[in-house]
């Protein structure tokens, strides 16, 4: 208990310093960008924290839904609802649970973010199969009579355990060839799913389209380019490389649009979460089309390239600029 709770107090104070004093640092003591997972409960984490505390209706519909239901339900039954034999150790895992389920933006159980509960689920589910294998009748009918006389009929714990393993070896074969993404789920086969190997491992038109995109940029490691998701990290290398989305970030004072040193867009038309297709659609070149040129489109309409128009100093400003 004393080594517990002083892990509790540790673990609390380590995340006060990390995120409130540590990271807020580095981002020049501007609020962290998690904060925007939870927009319904306010802008900052302090109000984010208190909302939820004390606004019980709010924190319940947010929390009571289906998509609650649906990952709760991927969580256990990948492994035979073994964990709910060990509450205990199950509850450990509640606050990142609660978190994950009243975040708006990491909704999807496979992202990455959704990992940390894995190993809490495995740990609850190992101390779960021993107590499942224990009789009913030392759970609920100890001291009972007659329990004696149908000692000898159970079956062995050994045995009961093996059942338990087995079933849940079972439920992780069938939830996995189910909901999974590994050669052993049908989504990995199927040709019409998002997942399907060819769409994902097979480098396609799309792969083959990109390098004229970068023939396009001309001195690319000075350059300043903001892309879509995706091609994002194929400009990591340049002098800035800003992420292209709705998603508010700091770089931009937290407003929409580009930042004001973006030399060059970059739209991936055909990426899974683009909104995108034609260039009529990209704000900064329809509602500021002299600020922004179209590039000869090279790539079959796979990629939408825009460069920045920058206003030129005529040569008698130059000179009186000089004097």
């Amino acid at each position: 208990m004393a080594f517990g709770g002083g892990l509790a107090v540790f673990s609390t104070v380590y995340l006060y310093v990390a995120t409130r004093v540590v990271i807020a640092w580095f981002r020049n003591w501007q609020e962290s960008h998690v904060v925007g997972y939870f927009t319904r409960f306010g802008k900052t984490l302090p109000q984010v924290a208190w909302n939820m505390l004390t606004q019980p209706a709010l924190l319940w519909d947010a929390f009571v839904t289906q998509h609650t239901t649906m990952y709760a339900l991927m969580l256990l039954a990948s492994v035979g609802f073994l964990p709910l034999f060990s509450p205990g150790r199950l509850a450990v895992a509640l606050p990142l649970f609660l978190t994950l389920c009243l975040n708006e933006v990491l909704t999807d159980p496979r992202h990455h973010a959704h990992a940390a509960a894995i190993p809490i689920i495995f740990w609850s589910a190992a101390a779960g199969l021993v107590v499942a294998a224990r009789p009913w009748s030392e759970l609920w009918g100890r001291g009972r009579p007659g329990n004696e006389q149908n000692e000898d009929s159970r079956p062995p714990r050994f045995s009961r355990q093996c059942w338990w393993a087995r079933f849940a070896c079972f439920a992780a074969l069938v939830t996995g060839a189910c909901f999974g993404i590994s050669p052993l789920s049908r989504m990995f086969w199927d040709p019409y799913s998002a997942f399907y190997w060819r769409t994902l491992y097979v480098p396609g038109k799309r792969a083959e389209m990109f390098p004229r995109v970068l023939a396009q940029i001309p001195n690319l490691e000075s350059a300043r380019v903001a892309s879509t998701d995706f091609v994002h990290p194929r400009f990591t290398h340049c002098l800035r490389s800003y992420d292209y989305s709705e998603y508010p970030r700091a770089v931009n004072n937290y407003q929409p649009g580009v930042p004001a040193d973006t030399d060059y867009i970059v739209i991936d038309t055909q990426h899974p979460y683009s909104m995108i297709k034609r260039p009529n659609q990209v704000p900064e070149y329809r509602d500021h089309p002299r600020d922004w040129e179209l590039l000869p489109d090279t790539t079959e309409g796979y990629f939408i390239v825009l460069k920045r128009i920058r206003p030129t100093q005529s040569p008698a400003a130059h000179l009186s600029g000089s004097k």
